[in-house]
C-alpha cells in the first residue's frame, strides 16, 4: 500500500518532461532505429549473396 501512495505521490509531483529534450530523444531514437534497418538490411543481402556463391561453388564441384 505504501508503495501506491509512493507512486501515485510521485507522479503527481514530477516537473512536465522537457519538450526539447524528448524531441531529440525521439529523433535521436529513429535515427539509430534506420541504422539498425540498415544494418540488417546489409546483412540480409550478404549473407544471401554468401549462399549463392556457396550454391554456385557446389554446382561447379559436380
Amino acid at each position: 500500500m505504501d508503495l501506491i501512495w509512493e507512486l501515485c505521490f510521485g507522479l503527481v509531483h514530477q516537473k512536465p518532461p522537457d519538450r526539447e529534450k524528448e524531441e531529440r530523444r525521439t529523433e535521436s531514437g529513429k535515427v539509430e532505429r534506420e541504422r539498425e534497418s540498415e544494418r540488417e538490411t546489409e546483412v540480409r543481402e550478404r549473407e544471401s549473396e554468401g549462399g549463392r556463391a556457396e550454391d554456385e561453388s557446389r554446382e561447379k564441384d559436380r
